[in-house]
């Protein structure tokens, strides 16, 4: 996840292509040697909630300083929209789990 720093002209290019090498979607990091495993997918959904949850508390922190004046009005939303694609990321993994758990719980034995 990207940090802001405060004063800091924003890299909106990183905002609009998504995913990165270092994003735990990007299966870097959700694959080991010989095939996904159990704990990769747990290493997935938890990087991915952590993820979101940084991305929040960033945009809860810039919005305070831009109340204050601290930052200007394209970094806060630059942030929010960082916290926003990110929370879209979650939704995206929440719902592919749902949908995977419900055709697991469809199969007939």
């Amino acid at each position: 996840m990207a940090t802001i720093t405060l004063g800091a002209t924003p890299n909106l290019s990183s905002a609009v292509t998504g995913l990165d090498k270092g994003s735990p979607l990007s299966g870097s990091n959700s694959q080991k040697a010989g095939g996904a495993s159990g704990g990769a997918f747990a290493d997935l959904v938890k990087g991915v909630a952590n993820e979101t949850l940084e991305a929040s508390k960033a945009a809860d922190q810039a919005s305070v300083a831009a109340v204050h004046g601290k930052i200007s009005d394209l970094e806060l939303v630059h942030t929010m929209k960082e916290a926003e694609i990110s929370l879209q990321r979650f939704k995206s993994v929440y719902e592919r789990t749902k949908e995977s758990l419900d055709k697991i719980l469809n199969m007939n034995i």
